[in-house]
């Protein structure tokens, strides 16, 4: 493992980058999304190649004419075929492969512009989520709420309400929806007949917070993650006895964390988890691990304040860790594969995390599970405010929490 940081302005002079994403494809082709004030080209595409061991990236184009404010997140779709951004506009932004006329001739050329415009927030879109087949897409808001669009029309699927605060993070896998707000809250919705439906939400266990509140952790990001088989839930801004950790929820129980991974690995104040991206590859296992019932090990990477962390599913403490490579806090992460790991920050800069074939495990084939059916019986209208209480059993052991 190796990091490599590209001393170039990826935007501006040093305009702070909020996000990024990989392209799907055999060339790395990294978005990257933040301010650029110049230009007002907040969304930009580049090519990744190695030159004599070293990673070159090449700017191809910017995605620029639709939005009017900085961009917050950026995300691919499954399928690779489009880009969708949130920015501080309250839009979310789809963008697609296009013929673009070139300035000053009546060629065309090939290039990516926006299709469409998905409207319906008040306040800034600080997350977006796809669901596995690109057809809808989830965002969160500074407005207190999440939308679920159908991607192909623009329409408003369903408005999601009752959070006290910002929602800073939203993931979706197959019937599920989960979302967390600066109230220290994580809130599960399950799909149901008339839409989405609060099933869990999580607070506290045993009387003590599960959450970090907006002084301690990002006021902006609580990237959550599903695994890409489903089978868990990973939320950052965690605290256990004091600790910042990484609650990991599993599918069968979502209504008390199951795991608790440490994140302060330097023992310092700032040290808060603000982002989780699963890598999306399987690997074969070698232990137990700490994460029950998989017959696969999954890998995926934590980004702090100030340090990323390598964890997978068969240790509690980080497997890698690389600390202080940014000036300013870190925003999001990116996995190409299990070779590249993109870090932005709001320094401007973007570092590679870059492994060797294999480092990480043996990548191996999983059969994908059929997407589960959804609730036939009649649900009520969307409930955000109702508690689920959790059912007594203990799952958080304190000796998880490592010193």
């Amino acid at each position: 493992m190796k990091l490599e940081l590209q001393e170039i302005y990826w935007h501006g002079d040093r305009e702070r980058i909020m996000s990024l994403d990989f392209l799907r494809q055999s060339v790395p082709l990294l978005v990257t999304a933040g301010a650029e004030m110049s230009t007002s080209a907040y969304i930009r595409l580049w090519q990744l190649t190695f030159e004599n061991s070293q990673l070159v990236a090449k700017h191809l184009e910017d995605l620029a004419g639709t939005h009017e404010r900085s961009v917050n997140v950026v995300r691919v779709s499954p399928a690779g075929d489009c880009i969708a951004s949130g920015a501080d506009d309250a839009c979310i932004v789809i963008w697609a492969k296009k013929k673009k006329q070139i300035f000053g001739s009546d060629k065309e050329e090939e290039g990516w512009g926006s299709i469409r415009v998905l409207r319906g927030h008040m306040g800034e879109v600080h997350d977006l989520a796809w669901s596995e087949t690109g057809r809808i897409i989830a965002s969160a808001s500074m407005d207190a709420s999440v939308i679920v669009f159908e991607v192909s029309s623009g329409k408003v699927v369903q408005r999601i309400e009752g959070f006290n605060k910002l929602v800073s993070g939203v993931s979706l896998s197959r019937n599920l929806l989960a979302a967390m707000s600066n109230d220290r809250t994580l809130k599960v919705f399950k799909k149901g007949k008339k839409g989405y439906y609060i099933k869990h939400s999580v607070k506290d266990f045993e009387k003590n917070k599960l959450f970090q509140d907006e002084s301690s952790a990002s006021a902006f990001f609580r990237r959550l993650s599903f695994s890409q088989d489903g089978n868990l839930l990973l939320a950052p801004a965690g605290m256990y006895a004091d600790t910042p950790v990484v609650h990991c929820f599993m599918r069968k129980n979502l209504s008390v964390p199951s795991v608790c991974y440490p994140v302060n690995i330097n023992k310092s104040e700032r040290c808060a988890a603000l982002a989780v991206k699963m890598c999306p590859l399987y690997f074969k296992a070698s232990e137990s691990g700490c994460v029950s019932g998989l017959d696969y090990k999954l890998v995926w990477a934590v980004a702090t304040l100030e340090a990323v962390l390598i964890y997978n599913s068969e240790f509690l403490s980080p497997v890698k860790a690389v600390s202080n490579s940014h000036l300013l806090s870190l925003t999001d992460l990116a996995w190409f594969g299990d070779r590249i790991l993109a870090v932005s920050s709001l320094d401007g800069y973007v570092s590679f995390i870059i492994f060797e074939e294999g480092e990480l495990g043996e990548v191996i084939e999983v059969e994908q599970q059929p997407m589960e059916v959804e609730e036939q019986t009649p649900v009520k209208e969307n409930v955000a405010q109702t508690t689920q209480k959790n059912d007594g059993k203990k799952r958080i052991c304190p000796e998880l929490i490592s010193n």
